[in-house]
This record gives C-alpha cells, structure tokens and sequence, in this order.
C-alpha cells in the first residue's frame, strides 16, 4: 500500500491542477498536507512494526511504544490512504473531487 499510494496520489493531485480554479490548487494544496501527513504517518510507524530497536533506547520501558498502539496507527493510516470514510484521506479526496465537480459543470468538457 505504501508504494502502490504514491503513484495513485500523485494522478488524485493532478485532479486539482487540471481544474484550473484557484478552489482547484487550493484543494491540491489541502491535498498535499493531508498526504504528505498520512506518508508520514504511515512511514514512521514501519520501524517499530519492523522490530528496529533504536527507538526503544529512550528513558526506559515507559518510553517504548507498544506494538497494540503501533498497529491501531498503522491500520488507520492504511486506512486514510485507502480513502476509507471518515478518514482524513477520504476527506481529502472528497474536497478534491468537489473542486473538479464545480469546474465540470461550470461548462468545462
């Protein structure tokens, strides 16, 4: 999913660009923090789920992260990336095919 996310994100980002509006590139813009948030979530949860262990060397057993909440993290970034509702990523591309909806039928072929 994660390498997959990037090819499919990038054509959903040019969605906004080719409406042409400035609601066009201002929900690219929306887009893009929701993404590059998500991708960020999601790659940093791969090293504890990977069992690295130099972030385990932190101030003791409290600091650790247990892996429960490392799943629960990851399966809901999985999800957003999916473009699951009430994700943040479904709200993304939700915004950003409403943009295209308005130019659609505002003339444009």
């Amino acid at each position: 999913m994660l390498a997959y996310s990037s090819i499919a994100h990038a054509g959903y980002i040019l969605i906004g660009v080719v409406a042409g509006t400035s609601r066009g590139v201002t929900a690219t813009l929306v887009y893009l923090m929701i993404y590059a948030f998500m991708q960020l979530g999601a790659f940093g949860v791969v090293p504890c789920c990977a069992g690295a262990t130099w972030w385990r060397r932190a101030e003791g057993p409290e600091r650790v992260v247990r892996p429960h909440r490392a799943a629960v993290a990851m399966l809901i970034f999985m999800l957003s990336l999916g473009g699951i509702p009430p994700t943040a990523g479904f709200m993304g591309k939700f915004w950003l095919f409403s943009r295209r909806s308005t130019r659609a039928t505002s003339g444009w072929p």
